[in-house]
C-alpha cells in the first residue's frame, strides 16, 4: 500500500469515527423520541419528562455561560473581532434562534454586547443581543420598554451590572422595539410612559429621551465601533 493509499484510508477512518461520536452524541434524544412513540404510557410520560429535563438543563447552561463572562467595557477591535465566535455570541444566538422568552431578561441585560461582523455593518449583526430579541419578538416589548427606565437606576442593581454605556443602551432598546413593534406603536408606548413617569426625575429623562430617538435619524447604521465612539 503507497503513502496516497495510507493517507486515504486514514482520512475515511477518522470520517467514520467522526460520523459515529455525532452518532452516539444524540443517541440520548434519539433513544427518548423513539420512546415517545412507545404503547407504553409510562414509557412516553418518561420520555417527556427526560426530554424537557434535557431542554431546561440547555438552556440554563447557555443563559450561565452569558452571565459568567464579564467583558471589558471598552473592548479593542481585536477584541470585537474575537467575540464573533465566542461561546457567549454562539449562546446568545441559539436562545434567539430557538426564541425563548425564558431568556428575555438575560438577553436584555447584555443588549449592547457588541461584536465585529464578519461582513456588513448592520446593527443586528454587530449586537446579536438586540438580534436575538427582535427574534423573540412581541414577548420582549414590555422587558424592553421596561429596560429603558431600569438602566438610568444602577443604585437598584448589583455594581457589575450598572450599564457602561446607558445612551447606547437606549438607542438598542428604542431600535429593537421598532424593528419588532414598528414605528407608530413603539412611539405610543413611549408616549404612555413618558406620561406614566413625569414626577420619575431621571426616569422621566430617559423616556423622554427615547421618545426623541425613535424619531430621529440616530437609527441608521452602526459606526464601526459604536462603544468605542462613546468612550
Amino acid at each position: 500500500m503507497n503513502l496516497r493509499s495510507i493517507c486515504a484510508a486514514i482520512t475515511l477512518a477518522m470520517m467514520i469515527f467522526a460520523g459515529a461520536a455525532r452518532a452516539d452524541e444524540n443517541a440520548p434524544v434519539d433513544q427518548q423520541l423513539a420512546l415517545l412513540k412507545s404503547e407504553d404510557a409510562k414509557a412516553r410520560f418518561e420520555a417527556r419528562n427526560e426530554l424537557l429535563r434535557m431542554h431546561e438543563q440547555m438552556v440554563a447552561g447557555l443563559l450561565a455561560m452569558i452571565d459568567s463572562q464579564k467583558d471589558d467595557p471598552n473592548p479593542s477591535k481585536e477584541e470585537l473581532h474575537r467575540r464573533i465566535n465566542s461561546s457567549k455570541r454562539i449562546a446568545i444566538d441559539m436562545l434567539g434562534r430557538m426564541k425563548l422568552t425564558a431568556a428575555i431578561a438575560t438577553l436584555s441585560r447584555v443588549i449592547d454586547y457588541e461584536v465585529e461582523p464578519l461582513d456588513g455593518n448592520e446593527w443586528e449583526r454587530r449586537y446579536p443581543a438586540m438580534r436575538a430579541l427582535i427574534e423573540i419578538g412581541h414577548p420582549a416589548t414590555e422587558y424592553l420598554v421596561q429596560q429603558i427606565g431600569s438602566d438610568v437606576r444602577p443604585s437598584e442593581l448589583r455594581i457589575a451590572d450598572a450599564p457602561s454605556h446607558p445612551d447606547m443602551r437606549l438607542e438598542l432598546c428604542v431600535k429593537a422595539l421598532i424593528d419588532i413593534e414598528g414605528h407608530d406603536k413603539t412611539a405610543a408606548l413611549l408616549d404612555d410612559r413618558v406620561n406614566q413617569t413625569i414626577h420619575q426625575g431621571l426616569v422621566h429623562e430617559a423616556y423622554v429621551k427615547a421618545r426623541a430617538i425613535a424619531d430621529s435619524n440616530l437609527l441608521g447604521q452602526p459606526d464601526a465601533s459604536s462603544n468605542q465612539a462613546n468612550h
